[in-house]
């Protein structure tokens, strides 16, 4: 995921700090961390099928390897902290293996932006966030199905693929798994047919690049695996709302 490409390496210090504007983010898992805090409106998050309201002043806590999806309910400015659980090792292998019950926190204050190169500071902060989390939810054991580890491999393929000609054919071989049984699957745990996921998830990957790099909009469109501008502006269109030069200059 372009978004977060450091994870692909085994990087034990990553430490991240990402500002999300008006845009959804479909379903996705890593291997790091997250947080997510809500400076203003409001915004859903989907967390393993479970769905969490957030407001203004409210976080909630992502664990390593949880699928999850952020959804926009109104005009919203999100702050994204998102780090390798060796950060605070000690709380990671003494919950592994476990998720809490409720993942929303109260955090009035955004993240430390100025003291986000700190890594004593990073470590104090999380441990902190972790203080508040045991204080005020219990952690529950949980156990992914075959199911769940299914459709984690179809995700984590077009994390690493999306960029390619990629159909779910394609995916299905390269993770061996039945076509028909993904098919049915992915839609039923996620809600997204496996064509509209992967055209959300490169618009998203697009929108990023937008705002976060100087390429032009066809190297950008050629980067998130569309061949065809037509295609892509007809895709960001209907997914954002506005076209992809647009979007770029409300940035």
């Amino acid at each position: 995921m372009f978004f977060f490409e450091d994870y692909a390496i085994e990087n034990h210090n990553f430490f991240s700090l990402i500002e999300l504007v008006d845009q959804n983010f479909p379903v996705h898992f890593h291997r790091a961390a997250e947080l997510i805090w809500v400076e203003k409106g409001t915004i859903s998050v989907s967390i393993e099928q479970e769905n969490w309201q957030l407001k203004k002043g409210e976080c909630i806590f992502v664990f390593p390897n949880q699928m999850h999806e952020i959804i926009f309910i109104e005009q919203a400015r999100l702050q994204i902290l998102v780090f390798s659980p060796e950060l605070i090792g000690s709380f990671f292998t003494k919950y592994k293996g476990y998720v809490p019950e409720n993942p929303i926190l109260r955090l009035e204050k955004p993240f430390p932006v100025s003291k986000i190169d700190s890594y004593y500071y990073q470590k104090s902060f999380l441990y902190g966030v972790c203080d508040q989390l045991v204080t005020n939810s219990s952690l529950i054991k949980v156990e992914y199905s075959a199911q769940t580890k299914a459709v984690q491999s179809l995700i984590a393929y077009v994390d690493e693929h999306y960029m390619e000609a990629i159909t779910l054919k394609i995916a299905a071989a390269n993770i061996k798994y039945d076509y028909f049984y993904l098919s049915k699957l992915f839609k039923k745990v996620t809600t997204y047919r496996f064509n509209d996921y992967l055209n959300q998830y490169r618009i998203s990957q697009a929108c990023y690049q937008l705002r976060g790099t100087q390429k032009s909009i066809s190297e950008i469109a050629m980067d998130c695996g569309y061949q065809n501008m037509r295609t892509f502006n007809r895709n960001f269109q209907n997914i954002i709302a506005c076209t992809p030069l647009q979007f770029r200059n409300k940035g």
